[in-house]
């Protein structure tokens, strides 16, 4: 790939990099103070940066993608969506600049996260531009496959998850942002604005594990410290899914069972 084929000039290039320059810090998307210092090649970032959520293909089938609202794209299919066109220049700034097509509060901008991280912004630009051609060689221009119809665990539903089973519950529902051992290091915790807490080290006045008040934020809709735009309300969820009140209230307490028994 040429890069002729993105930016027709040397100017073109130099105003973006000037616009960039002069974005102020706290337009930022972004809140995280460093990420981990990978060298520029495309395809080790893609791996650090991105598999999390998209997979190590690129399909969108990471190890985090089921803790998402939004399911990450099938980045392998750009061309093929694009009238056999990858969209260079708008993968680019998208990544860089967030482009009203990447940058959620699940999806950052790695444009502001190169900048937070005090990357310049020569170096911002190579590293997006490499991350553009990588995501470029992994295209997939073969005709769409039928659909599976078995369901990949990534996407099971609340209800193929036993809720007699709170480990199980826990690991499907809450070890993408928390990690399996609660600690908060969950694969998706890099890509949120709020770092989850540990949940590990929970202490109510008496110096207890506080079950009741646990369950209560798991549950309640009103909580306000649960089921953020980034953090699912469970309550919420499992009453989507059309089973009796005592069900939910199964899950929900087997969840926090399960909470319990990782404190330290």
């Amino acid at each position: 790939m040429r890069a002729q084929r993105w930016l027709p000039n040397a100017s073109l290039a130099a105003v973006s990099l000037l616009a960039l320059s002069s974005m102020p810090a706290q337009q930022s998307k972004v809140e995280m103070k460093s990420i981990p210092d990978v060298a520029p090649d495309g395809a080790r970032m893609f791996r650090s940066y991105c598999s999390a959520c998209h997979g190590p293909g690129g399909k969108g089938d990471g190890p985090a993608a089921s803790a998402l609202k939004t399911r990450p794209a099938n980045l392998t299919r750009l061309t093929a969506n694009h009238g056999g066109v990858f969209p260079a220049n708008s993968v680019l700034v998208s990544l860089r600049t967030g482009g009203g097509t990447h940058g959620s509060s699940e999806m950052p901008v790695w444009g502001d996260v190169f900048r937070q991280s005090n990357y310049s912004e020569s170096d911002i630009f190579m590293r997006t531009y490499n991350l553009v051609r990588y995501v470029e060689s992994i295209q997939d221009t073969a005709p769409a496959p039928k659909a599976d119809p078995v369901t990949p665990a990534r996407l099971r539903k609340i209800t193929d998850v036993r809720p007699s089973m709170g480990g199980e519950m826990f690991r499907s529902y809450c070890s993408s942002c928390h990690g399996v051992d609660g600690r908060g290091a969950g694969p998706a915790a890099a890509g949120l604005k709020t770092t989850p807490p540990d949940l590990t080290h929970l202490r109510g006045p008496d110096g207890k594990f506080p079950f009741a008040k646990v369950e209560s934020l798991l549950m309640r809709p009103d909580a306000g410290v649960h089921g953020s735009t980034e953090m699912p309300l469970w309550g919420d969820l499992f009453r989507r899914t059309g089973e009796g009140v005592d069900l939910r209230k199964l899950r929900t307490h087997n969840i926090t069972r399960h909470i319990e028994r990782l404190q330290q």
